[in-house]
């Protein structure tokens, strides 16, 4: 194509969906991922409240999936447990500690489960500010490297994700350009 012949929307399309453009912004988003920036750096770019929309969400996440996964009833059980030992030293305290046992596991349940929901939150957003601070303070490359140190595995993932996008909304976006500034 000449430099003086106008952009159609077919020709833009065919040019982000095209192999060479996946492999210029794979290799361009590798390089980001393996340099010294740190994660701040992009934060930036986020619309204000964006991180601590998302602390909250994970937090109400984290939550429901302790819930689900039934650890308050483990808790009690193995509390109980700890107390049936420490009390269960005879056989008259084995069978004291059994009936204890029965008897407090089911409501130390649902305490665990109401504490995780009502009081958790603080303790779980804390936990989750210690860790983000953390990762905040790493490089980014540190963290590109938990997907793969490998950068020719990496740019393939990139490349991957940029050609499903592409694929998926090339067309929207060709369309949403006013074909008069290209």
């Amino acid at each position: 194509m000449q430099m003086n012949q106008k952009i159609n929307a077919n020709d833009l399309e065919s040019t982000l969906t095209s192999e060479k453009m996946a492999e210029s912004v794979s290799d361009s988003v590798v390089k980001m991922l393996r340099g010294e920036d740190h994660p701040e750096m992009l934060c930036g770019f986020l619309p204000e409240g964006a991180i601590e929309r998302l602390e909250e969400e994970l937090c109400v996440r984290i939550q429901v999936a302790i819930c689900k996964a039934g650890l308050p009833m483990v808790f009690a059980i193995k509390g109980s447990d700890i107390a049936a030992g420490v009390i269960g030293g005879s056989s008259f305290g084995k069978t004291i500690a059994r009936k204890i046992v029965g008897i407090v596991t089911k409501p130390m349940a649902r305490d665990l489960e109401e504490y995780i929901i009502d009081d958790g939150h603080e303790i779980i957003l804390g936990l989750m500010d210690q860790e983000l601070q953390r990762i905040a303070n790493s490089p980014i490359n540190e963290l590109s490297n938990i997907l793969t140190e490998n950068d020719e595995e990496l740019k393939e993932l990139v490349k991957i994700l940029y050609q499903k996008f592409m694929n998926t909304f090339a067309a929207a976006i060709v369309e949403n350009i006013n074909r008069e500034e290209v």
